[in-house]
């Protein structure tokens, strides 16, 4: 793929590969300063993950360079790939085009044959989550992108022109400005953990976790572990469970089988990926409520790595009539039966509703969701898709009503809240290359007509000698 042997030789041709792209080079963001005399960030991004990395070196490609990505996890624990990610390889497939955004000496294919040696990226199927981590890793580190770790966003309210944004670092906490927020707070940062209500009224929090917490796997050695959901995250967390020593698993579903339709892969086209948020609102929830109405089914791998297990059990028809302590024993109630645990694990998926997002609280109210926009028809009625933010074009909050709330369109949600609006085009790596782009070229448009005034007087008021035509600035559009 590459003349390259080392990582060094790579990352020089990368710097000679951005300042060929570096065109045109003048510079066009404007400096904006508080009424207080403190600088304002164009853009923030709450997230260092793969997307908010991805989007920071996309800003900086188009010159915008007043960036600052946060995150709350230490460096290098950055998205969930070492944390609660329980799979042993992405669940894409490898043909991805990932935050190079297309630039080639930046891929993780490139890297990844330069690390482990030319073919070695031809043997893989999919590439192994520890390996993302540190390509991701290295990604920041050579593009030098501006991240600052261990800080969470605390609260975002509406200041004049700006945003007024409070964070906590190090047990201190301190204002921050900024024109635009990015919110890429994972899959759980519109909402939080879906936990059902069954479990928490029946148990102690001694004896449940979310797929999504740390969970002590080494503890459940010799245990009975139940997990509900038959996603791939309930799988992934019964072969950790199994491979971890557990005496048996069980797989709690309510389906009468599992269920072997991929209804997202039919949105894995360009015209879904490019243009399901130009279709109009019934289209869109016609797709979306269809789509709410299937689980996706595990990988391959990720089944075979659990059904290898004599002691797993797929346990159907077993929704949860009652839950609750017996002795020192989890006792479940279901149709197809009674089972007693030790430990239970709800693979229950995530909750969206903005009001549930504690730094949005000043905001949230103000921020229309799809029950507010449309009124859907006899037979398509559907809560949970109703509490669902309905983003403008460019992954921006609407506000209900926008002279009173001018700024909620300065927060883009580019994150699992956005499927309805935009498609599934930030919810992995499939749709990487078309969600930045759309972003980006909102985020940057918004910048440039709010400095209109600004950008009309610097044209106006040329007045330059004539420039010699041996000079790099001796172009012309």
């Amino acid at each position: 793929m590459t003349d390259y042997t080392t990582l060094e030789d790579l990352e020089a041709a990368i710097a000679r590969e951005l300042a060929y792209m570096d065109f045109p080079p003048k510079d066009w963001m404007l400096d904006h300063q508080h009424p207080s005399g403190d600088p304002v960030y164009d853009v923030v991004i709450e997230g260092a993950g793969m997307q908010g990395l991805a989007i920071a070196h996309a800003l900086i490609r188009q010159r915008v360079r007043n960036v600052m990505l946060l995150d709350e996890n230490a460096v290098g624990r950055e998205g969930p790939w070492i944390t609660y990610a329980r799979m042993q390889s992405l669940r894409t497939p490898k043909i991805f085009v990932g935050p190079d955004l297309g630039q080639l000496n930046l891929a993780v294919r490139t890297w990844y044959d330069i690390k482990h040696g030319t073919g070695e990226w031809d043997k893989l199927v999919k590439v192994p989550k520890d390996e993302w981590m540190d390509y991701l890793n290295w990604f920041r580190e050579v593009l030098q992108l501006p991240v600052e770790n261990e800080v969470t966003l605390k609260l975002v309210e509406a200041e004049g022109d700006f945003l007024r944004l409070t964070i906590e670092q190090g047990g201190a906490t301190r204002t921050i400005y900024a024109r635009k927020l990015v919110r890429t707070a994972g899959i759980a940062g519109c909402g939080g953990k879906h936990i059902p209500a069954i479990v928490s009224d029946g148990l102690p929090s001694d004896r449940y976790a979310h797929s999504a917490d740390m969970i002590d796997f080494a503890a459940l050695k010799g245990q009975d572990v139940g997990v509900i959901g038959c996603g791939a995250s309930g799988f992934d967390n019964a072969a950790t469970a199994l491979e971890q020593g557990a005496k048996s698993v069980h797989i709690l579903m309510r389906r009468k089988r599992l269920q072997t339709v991929v209804i997202s892969r039919a949105m894995h086209s360009v015209g879904y990926l490019q243009h399901f948020g130009d279709l109009e609102d019934a289209q869109r929830w016609e797709i979306m409520n269809h789509f709410s109405g299937f689980t996706p089914p595990p990988p391959e791998e990720t089944l075979a790595r659990t059904t290898r297990h004599d002691n797993f059990h797929l346990r159907a028809d077993s929704s949860l009539n009652a839950i609750g302590m017996a002795g020192d024993k989890v006792h479940v109630e279901t149709p197809s039966g009674p089972i007693d645990l030790d430990f239970l694990i709800c693979a229950t998926g995530f909750t969206i509703d903005v009001t549930k997002v504690p730094e949005l609280t000043p905001l949230s109210e103000d921020i229309m969701v799809w029950h507010d926009r449309y009124d859907p028809p006899a037979g398509q009625e559907n809560p949970d898709l109703g509490l669902h933010p309905y983003l403008g074009r460019n992954f921006e909050f609407i506000a209900k009503n926008p002279e009173q709330s001018p700024r909620i369109a300065d927060i883009h949600e580019y994150g699992i809240a956005s499927i309805s609006s935009l498609g599934p085009i930030c919810t992995g790596l499939h749709g990487m290359a078309f969600g930045v782009e759309r972003l980006v070229r909102g985020i940057t448009r918004d910048l440039f007509v709010a400095d209109g005034d600004a950008h009309v007087a610097q044209i106006l008021n040329v007045n330059e000698p004539p420039i010699s035509p041996d000079s790099e600035e001796d172009w012309t559009i």
